[in-house]
């Protein structure tokens, strides 16, 4: 990407500073302002470098815009559509718009959602339980926006729908797979330190009932 400005420091850690091995070396932190070649938005990135380590080592970091932290433990029919959506977010928001509704109907498929219709599918997910209905209202929100973003005779989406449709994929993927997970996890933990707690205590009666003997 084009670098628009840039800023550099130069540091050293102290535990180098008498090592020849790494004699004539600098460690450098640049925060750069840079131009995405896809969509010409800014981006604020963050480089740790070093002219003694290989470029690949370098770790870069995009302070701006915000990245969410990945989905993981996703189904991966339902992953692999998400992350095709995403690769277009700031490309074209009509075609991403239409990618998410894909998603919400591989989800439906996952689910094993019964209608004819995106519409009849989402209302079961929630009669099932799957999805709680306000979120299921949210998911008709997106498919509107689906619909207006997939037909030129409704108008079309701007950049000002992106974060909203991304918002409302996101939580409904967070619902259906990720927050089961977590709560598998989390009881899991509890149990063995249930477990934990009742061996010690176990242990502990062992040791009051051994009455010492004399020799």
């Amino acid at each position: 990407m084009e670098i628009v400005a840039s800023y550099s420091i130069i540091t050293n850690p102290f535990e180098f500073e008498n090592d020849p091995l790494f004699e004539g070396h600098s460690d450098y932190t640049d925060w750069n302002l840079v131009k995405c070649p896809a969509c010409s938005g800014i981006l604020f990135q963050k480089i740790l470098w070093c002219n003694y380590f290989d470029p690949d080592e370098w770790k870069y970091e995009i302070l701006y815009p915000f990245v969410a932290k990945p989905l993981e433990g996703l189904p991966d029919k339902v992953n692999k559509a998400y992350k095709e959506a995403l690769n277009i977010r700031n490309i074209d928001c009509n075609a991403f718009a239409v990618l998410l509704g894909r998603v919400l109907d591989i989800i439906c498929i996952d689910q094993k959602a019964e209608g004819k219709s995106l519409y009849e599918r989402l209302k079961n997910l929630s009669e099932e339980g799957k999805i709680p209905e306000r979120l299921m209202k949210l998911a008709h929100g997106l498919r509107d926006l689906r619909n207006i973003g997939a037909h030129a005779d409704l108008g079309g989406l701007t950049q000002g729908e992106i974060p909203i449709l991304e918002d409302i994929c996101r939580a409904i993927l967070e619902y259906v797979y990720i927050a089961p997970k977590l709560l598998e996890q989390v009881e899991m933990r509890i149990n063995k330190l249930k477990n934990k707690t009742r061996d010690n205590n176990d242990q502990a009666r062992q040791r009051k009932n051994i009455r010492p003997t004399s020799s």
